[in-house]
């Protein structure tokens, strides 16, 4: 919660700051972001931009990615994309903290709990500080449960059987992108906000599954 208020001050000061050096009166509160520019590339095609095609396609066999821009200016997104890179950095330091106090499957399962629903409203806000602050949060919390959730495995299994649940989980982490990109590419073209939605849904299942099969695990002896 302290993190979050940190968050949320920090990006206060900053959006101040660039009201403050606009020529211009204050934007409103509520700003729409319309694309501008569309284009989609095949991984068989390489030396080809297809944007003057009249559809945007997903794909993962060939691998086809589409991309939109928007009228948003990179002054604006680009220290919000670095600031989100540092807090995120920082919170791989923060997550052995929480895992000591509160325990690696609680620490695992409020953090991402807390992210899945910043990522459930990012698409229903229109004020951009506000949809900064849930990206950040959200970015920030669904990254430092990585590192505690590696140190979950490892001290979950026989140390002879290490490698191997690294491997899987790795492989079950992994291969489901195969899907998901043709899934994720239709979902767009059906409803621009139904992947956040459907994604959300998903992390909620996983959470939920994992505290229900992991929330007796014993914590480890402290060395």
């Amino acid at each position: 919660m302290k993190v979050a208020i940190a968050l949320l001050m920090v990006l206060a000061l900053w959006h101040d700051r660039l009201e403050s050096t606009a020529a211009q009166t204050p934007a409103p509160s509520s700003v729409t972001l319309k694309p501008i520019e569309d284009a989609y590339v095949a991984a068989n095609s390489p030396n080809n931009n297809f944007g003057l095609s009249t559809d945007l396609r997903s794909d993962a066999s060939p691998l086809l990615e589409s991309y939109l821009k928007f009228d948003l200016a990179e002054s604006t997104t680009g220290p919000l994309l670095a600031f989100a890179s540092v807090v995120t950095a920082g919170s791989y330091l923060l997550a052995p903290i929480l895992a000591r106090r509160y325990g690696m499957v609680r620490t695992i399962v409020t953090v991402q709990l807390i992210a899945t629903a910043a990522l459930f409203f990012i698409p229903i806000v229109s004020n951009f500080l506000v949809v900064g602050t849930l990206f950040i949060v959200r970015n920030l919390l669904m990254n430092m449960s990585w590192p505690v959730a590696s140190s979950f495995l490892m001290t979950a299994v026989d140390e002879s059987e290490r490698a191997a649940a690294s491997a899987v989980t790795g492989a079950a982490f992994r291969l489901p992108f195969a899907m998901s990109t043709t899934l994720g590419g239709y979902l767009l073209t059906v409803n621009l906000d139904l992947p956040f939605f459907v994604t959300t849904g998903l992390y909620a299942v996983g959470t939920f599954t994992f505290w229900a099969f992991f929330r007796r695990t014993p914590a480890p002896p402290r060395r």
